[in-house]
């Protein structure tokens, strides 16, 4: 009924989530930059890698930088974030790029279309870059926990996310699970999943708590039979085994029964 190892599928959108107009459910999001995405677990990691991660810069050629104005650092604005402005703000599309020209020359700021610099090859440095052409580095003027972030999609074109890449968990709910029929829900899988998870942690620790050595409970008979295993030739009197069994399960049954009126008392006062 389902699909997997070809990608994460987009399950769903919050409301106020900032790709809501660029993705869509059902969508199979297949790489973060240049990480690429088969599973849930792949596209929390490689979040985790862009963000831990330098932001790199992007090749783009002498002739197209000469083609736009350059500003200096004293003719850019730096907002709160550490963010450096020198596009218009009316300019949706455009965001303002510290372009390293090396050899000695000074860099300078550049406003560029987001869409079409990321869209090149990365670098670190200008010699970085190969080409016939000479080529600048030229790295988005952001803060040091924004990155521009180039997410691939089956759907469309890329998407671009200017932010913290933290913040994508929130932004996009995941599933592993692609249907192969529009009669089986994007949901289901992680629903049951989910359900299966917590009736296996349930049962084990209804498992554990049925072994406690107390009054009622299956851990009063594996106590009485471990006693007269270990102890029957040490203690040779079956009723003083008998009294040591019981002591034994007198205190459990005490502090299994201050234990639940310490979780029910928390749980009232909370």
């Amino acid at each position: 009924f389902y699909t997997t190892g070809i990608g994460t599928v987009v399950s769903s959108l919050p409301p106020d989530s900032v790709l809501i107009d660029k993705l869509k459910p059902g969508g199979v999001l297949t790489a973060i930059n240049s990480c690429p995405v088969y599973s849930s677990t792949e596209w929390y990691n490689c979040i985790e890698e862009v963000s831990s991660s330098l932001q790199p810069g992007y090749c783009v050629s002498l002739d197209l930088l000469g083609r736009h104005t350059s500003f200096t650092i004293n003719q850019t604005t730096l907002a709160e974030d550490g963010t450096r402005e020198c596009c218009s703000k009316d300019s949706k599309s455009d965001i303002c790029f510290h372009a390293m020209y090396g050899k000695g020359r000074p860099s300078a700021f550049k406003c560029l279309t987001a869409r079409a610099v990321s869209s090149r090859e990365t670098c670190f440095h200008a010699r970085d870059c190969k080409g016939v052409a000479d080529y600048a580095c030229v790295f988005p003027a952001v803060s040091s926990t924004t990155r521009l972030v180039r997410i691939s999609h089956t759907e469309g074109k890329d998407v671009l996310f200017l932010g913290d890449p933290r913040g994508l968990p929130y932004a996009i709910s995941i599933t592993s699970y692609l249907p192969n029929s529009p009669y089986c829900p994007l949901w289901l899988p992680d629903l049951l999943q989910t359900f299966f998870l917590y009736i296996i942690s349930l049962s084990s620790a209804l498992a554990l708590l049925n072994m406690v050595p107390a009054y009622f409970l299956d851990g009063q008979w594996v106590l009485t039979v471990l006693v007269e295993l270990c102890f029957e030739g040490v203690v040779p009197n079956p009723n003083h085994r008998t009294r040591m069994c019981n002591c034994v399960l007198v205190c459990g049954s005490a502090l299994l029964g201050l234990n639940i009126c310490l979780a029910i008392w928390t749980l009232i006062t909370w």
